[in-house]
């Protein structure tokens, strides 16, 4: 009998055993649940290295590319007024690791929204998605956006980033809105930062910030940033260059001195393989510096206004209002904030030009006429002069046109001319209209 329970006994923590060794199997049609068993720890997403979001397998650790001299992590900020953002995401280039450093977001789903910080801060900020503002207050359309407040800031990645595309869509409330877009941050005394919007939404500036100290790192940009539609910025880090891009256009290339001279993109004669003239610069003009004859266009046509003749495109034109014969001027096409007084019977013609405050000496005049109109039977150029002013009241004649220029080419005129003015203009001669497609001002700074 004894024999006879021992084997019982034996036999039964035989059976134990094996159950006990076959415990990860859980039994058909139930489950398991052990407060014992060991998880996959979930993923985090961050800068230089973290786990896979989808868990279980460690992300590629991030590794700068050695021969891009760019480095830093990217934000966005407005400087006043309110900035709407949308699609920012950061690609790697050419570093080994992962190849979206931040995947892009369209914050349409606010638990998806990627955490930042403010410059200076480590502190996670979760910005809130709003109903995009292009949209109709009545529209079905469930687009999100996020908005910045004035003196706001948000900040994301790592301070190793570097050989990077990043893309970001803005939006201004309105024309006093100043939008920041931080490149290259290392900390909050060194960065890189374009800012778009300013001088009353006509200029786009690119800073470079060392050691707390803030100076131009190149030159400023004409660009007017829409407020009923998104502006895609794009700014790559290469190996040896920083390039800037607006709507897939290049306006900036942080490294090329060539680039530099244009104050942005290159003018027209340039874009037409004509060389730069020997060692001058391009002085150009714009909605803030520009001067015309204040008579409107013909008809209150805003295709016509005076900065037609300096936007580098050679299809457009300046077309005055020599006499007064449209409905008085709309403010739309009295572009800028210096032009002639149209009711001084003095003025009896047109004119566009530019003041440059800080002063040059012309020394070449490119100028490209409107099409059609310089040729013996349509002549608008013969007559007209180039002049020059101190103080924009009293005008010196530089040169004066003899005969129609060639349609369709650019004229290269050499001045003689050894002094410095603020003010420089194209004066039309009588019946003339002022027609110019392209006016390109060439110098030496004083």
């Amino acid at each position: 009998m004894k024999r006879f329970v021992a084997f019982l006994i034996a036999a039964v923590m035989l059976l134990a055993f094996v159950a006990c060794d076959n415990g990860t199997t859980p039994p058909a049609g139930g489950t398991q649940d052990s407060g014992d068993t060991q998880k996959t720890p979930e993923g985090t997403q961050g800068g230089s290295s973290g786990n896979n979001p989808s868990g279980g397998e460690e992300e590629e650790k991030y590794v700068p590319n050695p021969d891009c001299p760019y480095t830093g992590f990217v934000g966005i900020g407005v400087q006043s007024g309110t900035g709407y953002f949308d699609d920012l995401r950061v690609n790697n280039k050419g570093a080994d690791g992962p190849k979206d450093l931040v995947p892009k977001t369209e914050f349409q789903d606010a638990d998806k929204v990627p955490e930042f910080h403010a410059l200076g801060s480590t502190d996670a900020v979760k910005p809130e998605p709003i109903k995009d503002p292009t949209l109709p207050e009545d529209s079905t359309v469930d687009k999100k956006v996020i908005s910045v407040e004035s003196g706001k800031t948000l900040m994301i990645g790592d301070a190793v980033w570097n050989y990077y595309q990043y893309n970001v869509k803005v939006l201004p409330a309105d024309e006093n809105t100043v939008i920041d877009v931080y490149f290259a941050v290392k900390d909050e005394n060194n960065y890189y930062v374009l800012t778009l919007g300013e001088n009353k939404n006509t200029e786009v500036n690119c800073y470079k910030v060392t050691d707390g100290k803030k100076e131009n790192a190149q030159f400023t940009v004409d660009l007017t940033l829409p407020t009923d539609a998104m502006t895609s910025v794009s700014i790559t880090l290469d190996k040896t260059e920083v390039l800037i891009y607006a709507n897939g256009t290049l306006i900036l290339d942080l490294d090329n001195a060539v680039f530099a001279e244009w104050k942005g993109a290159p003018p027209a004669s340039i874009g037409l393989d004509i060389a730069a003239p020997e060692g001058m610069s391009y002085f150009g003009v714009n909605a803030s510096n520009v001067i015309h004859d204040g008579k409107g266009t013909w008809s209150n046509k805003v295709e016509t206004i005076a900065t037609m003749a300096f936007d580098r495109d050679t299809t457009t034109y300046y077309d005055c209002d020599e006499k007064n014969e449209a409905p008085d001027p709309t403010p739309e096409v009295l572009v800028g904030n210096e032009y002639g007084d149209f009711k001084d019977p003095e003025n009896t013609t047109g004119y566009t030009g530019g003041h440059f405050k800080d002063g040059f000496i012309l020394k070449h005049v490119r100028f490209f006429p409107r099409t059609g109109y310089s040729k013996a039977d349509q002549d608008r150029v013969t007559g007209c002069t180039i002049e020059a002013s101190h103080d924009g009241k009293e005008w010196v004649v530089l040169y004066t046109f003899e005969t129609f220029a060639t349609e369709d080419e650019f004229m290269l005129i050499d001045l003689d001319n050894n002094e410095a003015y603020e003010y420089y203009r194209f004066h039309g001669a009588a019946e003339s209209y002022a027609n110019v497609s392209e006016l390109e001002f060439w110098g030496v700074e004083k």
